[in-house]
């Protein structure tokens, strides 16, 4: 924050003891790194340091010029070499960067646009960074933001300017290729700004334009008649391409047969991948290869279609989400009674977003890692006020022999079986509690 307002950063330099300041940034496509400085004196220039990232959510690398030293944040980036692969990039704007680094402190810009646009990463670090900046800081000390390639649907909630009114006027969007030519040229300071916990006023802020977009208008004519029927909206998150059920239909039918027992006529809300651009399926926010070789949101769609199929009577209604616009998906999941689904990025809009509770359904291996990522939904570290969230028992679930994907936690992502026995109880605990309280 102190960067931002235009201070001097928070850390002190290890040679001469006194605050680092940063000046510049280095850029390309994917990697950043941050120039900082100690001011040293008028004879004796202070040390410089680069911090280098992948515009992830943390640092990669520092390195440091004076030694000629690259220190790795992590075990695994040990000979990743980012600032290497930095100035190699910074070679096509050699005409620009002696007059940028040599440049006074320049203002700061916030790049947007977590890498591979995940769905969880926007919300979770990257608008709650922003939600912070805009907490933290005066009017007049907000930075502008940089939009990278708007035309591809970056802005995964929303433009912006609807989320964040107090930045109106402050919001660039640009070709991402052009970004570092736009940073040296006009003399900028670009960097990545994150946090870890998604306020409640955040994702107010979040569901009120999901409810206010044009893209919802039937959805509210459906929400008024289904309030009417008294008829109960529970949402299913599908998940398709690792860390699910391979045939899981079965699964679904059994689900919303045993709702129906319990809870009379429904809606249920089919949610999954959404699509990147209005409502263009080939535009989605999938970002894993799925197994069939296929975009997995075609195999969500065809799981839509079963259930329509089999659901035909007055009994349950089907309201499909998948490949639609994400507005649509957070609409419904803010009036969902509960959630039942899979556990992965789409809960960011079940829980992050709408705060619902809910039965999620994963392999084994997650349920058991002690290190795992479990707790991110319904931990106060990472959302304000949770509400209670379930999870099937391990005891009724098998992992499938076969890793699916690669990661350093073995078996995270592999697929897995439930006994259906285990979610109809799951189930029936979930409902016990929300209609009693």
């Amino acid at each position: 924050m102190a960067v931002l307002a235009g201070a001097a950063y928070g850390a002190i330099c290890p040679f001469t003891d006194t605050p680092l300041e940063t000046r510049t940034t280095l850029l390309d496509d994917r990697l950043s790194a941050c120039r900082f400085e100690s001011p040293g004196s008028a004879d004796v220039p202070g040390p410089i340091f680069y911090l280098c990232n992948t515009a992830g959510i943390a640092a990669r690398e520092l390195f440091i010029p004076v030694l000629n030293c690259t220190v790795a944040m992590h075990v695994s980036q040990l000979g990743s070499q980012l600032f290497p692969r930095l100035l190699s990039a910074a070679v096509k704007h050699a005409d620009l960067l002696p007059g940028y680094l040599a440049k006074p402190k320049s203002p700061v810009s916030i790049l947007t646009a977590y890498p591979g646009l995940h769905i969880g990463h926007v919300l979770w670090n990257e608008l709650s960074g922003l939600d912070r900046i805009r907490r933290e800081l005066s009017p007049a000390d907000l930075p502008q933001i940089i939009v990278p390639n708007p035309e591809f649907g970056t802005e995964v909630y929303g433009p912006i300017e609807c989320i964040f009114p107090e930045f109106i006027g402050k919001v660039r969007r640009l070709p991402a290729n052009t970004i570092s030519g736009v940073v040296y040229r006009d003399g900028l300071t670009a960097m990545h700004v994150y946090d870890s916990r998604v306020s409640r006023h955040l994702a107010a802020r979040v569901g009120r334009v999901a409810q206010d977009d044009p893209v919802c208008q039937r959805d509210h004519d459906h929400l008024a008649s289904f309030q009417a029927e008294r008829r109960a909206v529970i949402l299913i998150g599908l998940r398709v391409q690792n860390r699910t059920m391979p045939d899981q239909v079965r699964l679904w039918y059994d689900v919303i047969e045993h709702l129906c027992h319990r809870l009379g006529p429904i809606a249920v809300v089919v949610d999954g991948i959404n699509a990147r651009l209005d409502a263009d399926p080939s535009t989605d926010y999938g970002v894993m290869s799925p197994q069939t070789g296929r975009p997995p949101v075609l195999d969500e769609l065809e799981i839509v279609i079963a259930l329509r199929r089999h659901f035909r009577g007055d009994m349950v209604r089907i309201i499909n989400t998948v490949a639609a616009p994400m507005a649509r998906s957070l609409f419904w999941a803010q009036h969902a009674l509960f959630f039942v689904a899979f556990w992965g990025a789409g809960l960011a809009k079940y829980r992050w977003v709408a705060n619902r509770p809910g039965l999620v359904l994963t392999n084994r291996a997650n349920l058991e890692i002690p290190e795992g990522d479990l707790r991110i939904y319904h931990s106060q570290e990472t959302m304000e006020a949770p509400t209670p969230l379930d999870f099937i028992g391990p005891e009724y679930v098998t992992d499938l022999p076969i890793q699916v994907g690669s990661d350093y936690r073995a078996g995270f992502f592999n697929n897995f079986v439930v006994e259906h026995r285990g979610v109809t109880a799951a189930l029936d605990r979930l409902i016990d509690r929300v209609v009693q309280n």
